[in-house]
């Protein structure tokens, strides 16, 4: 995720259908390509290390991507066929009888594979056995953006606020995961003004963040704070006009704080 340990995240690999359209085949109609295991095997999930799981279920993504890149299949299509993937890849996984300091990288797994009700249930884990701030700040907002992506817009963002007690050095993945994550995924659930809000809090956030300017990740992190701030508050005022909140949209879009609560 953008902003986790400033420059642990970050976009990965632009997607190659030519590359991945066999892996595509092998997910699809059963040829194999000898990369990833039968999801139906149970010699497979229980013996491997999540970090393995996860590149399994990401490769998988990757393929079926590839396909709708293709015109093959619609994108709703591709959601249920990775979904199906992940879930067949992981179901000998009983997430509360793992290592609760790995819980959150299980959850990484569920969140690629888009099992959000299994993603939450590991990062609910993953957020007490946290064993840094850094750590606990992350888990905390991928719980949220789990619990938005289930409908369940209002508790995503009050489960999201938990973060903004954060230290300086640890805020930097707030505003990232408010804008690019839990927002869009909370859209349209009748909450969108809520989210608004929360998005103009998270770029507050954003302004408080301390970050090591000698390293080429705070610089790079400073740099580009100022166009994501403008992005999230693009969204904010897209939010505000779906809940009919065309004063609000103006003003947010004008950089100016809020001054009632909504």
């Amino acid at each position: 995720m953008p902003g986790e340990g400033i420059g642990k995240g970050g976009r990965g690999p632009r997607r190659n259908p030519s590359i991945l359209l066999p892996l595509a085949c092998f997910l699809l109609t059963g040829c194999h390509t000898g990369t990833f295991p039968n999801p139906n095997d149970p010699r497979g999930a229980g013996q491997q290390q999540p970090e393995v799981l996860r590149r399994q279920v990401k490769g998988a993504s990757d393929a079926l991507f590839a396909r709708v890149v293709a015109g093959e299949i619609p994108d709703g299509r591709y959601r249920d066929l990775l979904a199906q993937y992940t879930d067949d890849l992981l179901k000998g996984i009983q997430i509360e009888s793992v290592d609760p300091a790995r819980a959150w990288e299980y959850g990484e797994v569920f969140k690629t594979g888009r099992l959000w009700s299994r993603a939450e249930a590991a990062y609910r884990i993953a957020v007490k056995a946290a064993k840094d701030e850094d750590r606990r700040v992350n888990d905390t907002l991928q719980l949220a953006n789990a619990m938005a992506h289930e409908g369940k817009a209002p508790e995503a963002i009050e489960e999201a606020r938990k973060a903004f007690d954060a230290p300086p050095e640890a805020k930097a993945p707030i505003l990232y995961a408010a804008y690019l994550e839990i927002a869009p995924a909370g859209k349209g659930q009748g909450h969108d003004a809520e989210l608004a809000r929360f998005l103009e809090d998270a770029i507050r956030q954003s302004d408080l963040v301390h970050v090591d300017v000698s390293n080429d990740a705070g610089k790079a992190f400073e740099a580009a704070l100022p166009h994501h701030q403008r992005n999230a508050r693009r969204l904010a005022a897209e939010l505000y006009l779906s809940a009919g909140k065309d004063a609000e949209a103006e003003r947010v879009l004008g950089g100016k704080l809020p001054t009632v609560k909504i």
